[in-house]
């Protein structure tokens, strides 16, 4: 393939570039003007149209995304008569629905609630942010739930389940056959190609043996996945490491597992994100710590001994300074391993010059602070929340190794209100360079991929605007006119 008079965008110099661009095997081969066109070539004339590289989530889950792309999800449910109307249609023997937002919805659904909609099957619905749900008492009963009352702030009584209780409840499931994951991922990647989204870091296959991911990653064509491999409880990272975990290779240009995902807390929308302070009237609660010190820095040091990257989920201030002191005990000088930390959505100045010292990568979502602003005032107080809460400036202002992501479902997966929500914090320029390049520094590809140069994928999408001269408004309506993968021109099933 050849696309002859391109106007493409460099990530690096922040600046635009006129060129053909030819391509072979799904890959950049030659970038000069004034290429010849040979006869049997597929040739394409964008006369100065702007190429763009494509996107790269660097924090995601792919199967929830396709969940809410075929499921009924609980986003923008207003009321309790919608909401029970929902429930009531689901036919499946165990209910689970996700999304569901106290701000939006008016109400936190407790048990009560969902008993008198339905009492003879297990309820299950999952808080937007995936570290709570409500649960029935048929639910109760089925995972027999009743036992983990006060764990990680469960509360049985009322039907509000958290964190590794959470966890309890997946683990009950029945396991996701293969035909259903691999129609999930269908939908999602479509869906993220259509926004010129080529690559993502995801975490969401942990439904499947060890052996089983190895085998359905090295057979995926349908988008580039860096997958977090996320083992569950402290046996089975223990039992990953010893068993499983060695020096990860690329399986493919589509697949590479080099890295183990662990959370050290929760989320605010819980109250379980872990604070040095208490939550604003709530002063017995700080949230809640998912390791201790002593846990984490032995995890690193075995997943270090084994060539494997930890990448952390860390949402709290408190959370954070357990997460630097087991680095700081544990990490390699200039962090070969691409270590990361995953939302850092507090972080006091200190703590940032640490991260930069430490050399951490960091994966962040600006568009957070749009949707949690009003939940975080209330809950931080608006001292804390302006001197320590989504620190994003000051990361940028430090230059600290940091990417952008959504953490789709629980954000839209679109890069673009994504971009528009980060031009608080910085110029789009920069944000855009957050969103590609860096996200590929990350995963340690930046050779192949986040750029438009000669050796990386066929990545790309096309517009006729200028990106950079767009306004936050316009940029949230943004949508590519053309998306190439793989060297091919990508059409959204019908």
């Amino acid at each position: 393939m050849l696309i002859k008079n391109a106007k493409c965008w460099d990530v690096v110099k922040r600046e635009y570039f006129k060129t053909d661009i030819r391509i072979s095997n799904g890959k950049i081969v030659r970038m000069a003007s004034g290429q010849p066109v040979y006869q049997d070539t597929e040739y394409y004339n964008l006369d100065g149209k702007f190429v763009y590289p494509s996107f790269i989530d660097s924090h995601m889950h792919l199967l929830g995304v396709g969940e809410t792309l075929v499921n009924p999800v609980l986003n923008e449910v207003k009321s309790k008569e919608e909401l029970s109307e929902i429930i009531k249609n689901i036919e499946e023997e165990i209910i689970v629905l996700n999304g569901w937002n106290e701000d939006v919805l008016g109400f936190c659904p407790d048990r009560k609630y969902l008993d008198e909609i339905i009492n003879d099957r297990p309820v299950v619905l999952i808080r937007r942010c995936y570290h709570m749900a409500s649960v029935n008492t048929k639910a109760v009963e089925y995972f027999k739930l009743d036992k983990y009352d006060g764990v990680d702030e469960t509360d049985i009584e009322n039907g509000f389940i958290k964190e590794n209780v959470l966890s309890v409840i997946h683990s009950g499931m029945p396991d996701m056959k293969l035909k259903r994951i691999k129609e999930l991922l269908s939908v999602s990647a479509n869906h993220l190609k259509s926004y010129g989204i080529s690559s993502v870091h995801s975490d969401d296959f942990h439904s499947m043996s060890f052996e089983d991911l190895m085998k359905f990653g090295k057979e995926n064509t349908e988008i580039r996945i860096f997958e977090k491999i996320n083992p569950g409880n402290h046996k089975k990272i223990d039992k990953f490491l010893e068993n499983y975990a060695r020096d990860f290779d690329d399986y493919s240009e589509f697949w590479s597992m080099k890295s183990l995902k662990l959370f050290m807390d929760g989320s605010l929308g819980a109250r379980t994100a872990f604070l040095t302070s208490p939550y604003v009237g709530d002063t017995e609660n700080y949230g809640v710590p998912l390791m201790s010190e002593a846990e984490l820095t032995g995890i690193i040091k075995k997943a270090q001994k084994k060539k494997i990257a930890v990448m952390i989920h860390c949402i709290g201030d408190a959370a954070l300074e357990i997460c630097l002191n087991a680095f700081e005990k544990t990490i390699e000088s200039g962090n070969p391993l691409r270590h990361r930390l995953i939302h850092v959505q507090m972080a006091s100045e200190k703590q940032l010059e640490r991260i930069k010292k430490l050399g951490l990568y960091l994966s962040v979502q600006p568009v957070f602070y749009d949707s949690d602003f009003k939940l975080a005032s209330e809950i931080l107080g608006e001292e804390r929340l302006r001197e320590i809460g989504y620190p994003f400036d000051k990361m940028n202002e430090m230059d600290i190794e940091f990417s952008l992501s959504t953490d789709a479902p629980v954000e839209h997966i679109n890069p673009f209100i994504n971009l528009s929500s980060t031009m608080r914090f910085m110029p789009l320029e920069e944000a855009f360079y957050r969103y590609t390049y860096s996200a590929a520094k990350a995963e340690g590809s930046e050779k192949f991929k986040g750029k438009i140069a000669e050796g990386c994928f066929a990545d790309m999408f096309v517009s006729d605007r200028d990106l950079f001269s767009l306004n936050t408004e316009e940029l949230r309506d943004f949508i590519p006119e053309k998306v190439l993968f793989d060297g091919k021109w990508f059409e959204k099933p019908e």
